[in-house]
């Protein structure tokens, strides 16, 4: 690994533990939310993987970074939209938390692939990957959709729908990046589903 590959690696890992040991400690001993938490929690899981994230063969143009930035924007936002969220329902709760855990269970098997923008590394095809090849953008959407649910306004909304026309470009510029690896090709032809089994 280059060594500027790896001071980026380990900077954006340890802001993101930074921000998550925050997150918790307000969750824990502020006032208590456990949407707030299991974020913290993802964050201490992204962070890890960033520091210890393998080498990248080929990085996404900046096309598609540009491509792929705002449905990570819109998600943030949609989760900054959400708050407070300790007055979340029950069921907007459990629905976030399923997709904390199914984020994790995906990148777990991503292992040291994982990367915030288009990047061709190993193939992963363990585990949700035998299903989808885009598991952690599936668990991206149960998140997004729950923070959208819990302030349900019409802006809430076109931010929801802007997430998701650049969501599918984010996956579009990603899929063409990793279809020049014969593996991924490989890959591609074992599993069909993009990111919603026998729909897309």
């Amino acid at each position: 690994m280059k060594r500027a590959e790896f001071i980026i690696n380990v900077s954006l890992g340890v802001s993101i533990i930074f921000w998550g040991l925050i997150g918790a400690y307000e969750a824990l001993f502020g006032t208590y939310s456990i949407v707030r938490l299991f974020s913290a929690v993802l964050n201490l899981f992204l962070g890890c993987f960033l520091i210890f994230r393998k080498p990248v063969l080929k990085s996404g143009s900046w096309k598609s970074i540009l491509i792929s930035l705002p449905s990570f924007l819109m998600g943030g936002l949609l989760f900054k939209m959400a708050h407070p969220f300790q007055n979340w329902p029950l069921i907007l709760e459990i629905t976030f938390v399923t997709g904390v855990l199914f984020a994790i269970l995906s990148f777990s098997y991503l292992g040291t692939n994982f990367a915030i923008f288009p990047s061709l590394r190993s193939i992963s095809t363990g585990g949700p990957y035998r299903f989808v090849r885009h598991p952690g953008y599936a668990s991206e959407i149960i998140m997004v959709v729950a923070c959208c649910l819990a302030n349900l306004t019409a802006l809430s909304v076109i931010v929801l729908i802007t997430f998701f026309v650049f969501l599918y470009f984010r996956i579009e510029e990603e899929e063409k990046l990793l279809s020049q690896s014969t593996d991924y090709l490989t890959y591609k032809s074992l599993v069909k589903w993009k990111l919603l089994p026998f729909l897309w």
